[in-house]
């Protein structure tokens, strides 16, 4: 969402594309037919509508449910916790992005292998207080 960010896309529609893609990753790695076929990601249905500022941005659409800022909010934010999202994980994000440069995978892959780690949960905390 960083990156979309960066280049000018609008909040709403990033917060769409990023629950997008995040639902996309997850269906390719389970192996999901409809996520494998060749130009899925160029092909996904767009739909018009507007985001929670009122703005007019084109969604994407999985299971003909439009992938919208407020289903981010549903399915990425309270399920986090509001307080959790915003005072821990999106300012880590942001700076890991714009401060260190890195992408998602390797965001996303250095969280796997600490959640994944003896120390699990402890340590990742004890690593974002240190940012």
């Amino acid at each position: 969402m960083q990156e979309r960010l960066s280049k000018g896309m609008k909040l709403g529609a990033a917060k769409g594309e990023a629950l997008w893609l995040a639902k996309t990753f997850d269906a390719r790695k389970r192996g999901h037919r409809w996520a494998l076929r060749p130009g899925h990601t160029q092909n996904s249905p767009l739909i018009q509508g507007r985001d929670q500022a009122g703005r007019v941005v084109g969604w994407k659409v999985l299971a003909k449910v439009p992938q919208t800022d407020r289903l981010f909010d549903q399915e990425v934010i309270d399920r986090m916790g509001r307080d959790f999202y915003y005072m821990v994980f999106s300012p880590t994000v942001r700076y890991r992005f714009l401060a260190k440069r890195e992408t998602y995978m390797d965001m996303r892959d250095g969280l796997i292998d600490v959640l994944n780690s003896p120390e699990g949960l402890p340590r990742l905390e004890g690593a974002v207080a240190n940012i």
